[in-house]
């Protein structure tokens, strides 16, 4: 994945504990993924949006559910970056930083929601055996 354009910079936690994020605001992704990605970016608003009613009633367990699966779906669709702050989610809300967690999660949420995605095709090789033949 390619990231292209300014980045946002963001400081999450007590200070101890401070992550920096960076998360690009215009991303490359596989042609491939077109089709279903504006589906996939409505699933992980969603998923985002139930972590704080989870985390309200003390349902840590569901609140990390959701968290883990905003991550690997990031990951799956190409984005890196919010596959790593979703971790960090994950992770704040395993050690009960419950404000972290709905900082990283609100975070992750306007990111989808502002994000720019370039669908690429497939990349031609550029190694060394490119254009060799195979009986070389």
């Amino acid at each position: 994945m390619r990231q292209d354009g300014p980045t946002r910079m963001a400081k999450h936690g007590d200070g101890m504990n401070a992550m920096i994020s960076r998360l690009p605001t215009t991303v490359r992704v596989s042609q491939a993924l077109k089709p279903i990605y504006s589906q996939f970016l409505e699933i992980q608003k969603r998923h985002l949006a139930g972590i704080a009613p989870a985390l309200a009633v003390g349902d840590t367990a569901e609140a990390r559910r959701l968290a883990h699966s905003v991550k690997g779906a990031a990951g799956t669709y190409e984005l890196p970056a919010a596959a790593a702050l979703a971790a960090a989610a994950e992770t704040a809300i395993h050690h009960g930083r419950q404000e972290e967690a709905l900082a990283l999660a609100a975070e992750l949420t306007n990111y989808f929601a502002t994000l720019n995605v370039i669908f690429v095709g497939p990349q031609p090789r550029n190694d060394a055996l490119a254009g060799q033949s195979k009986t070389s």
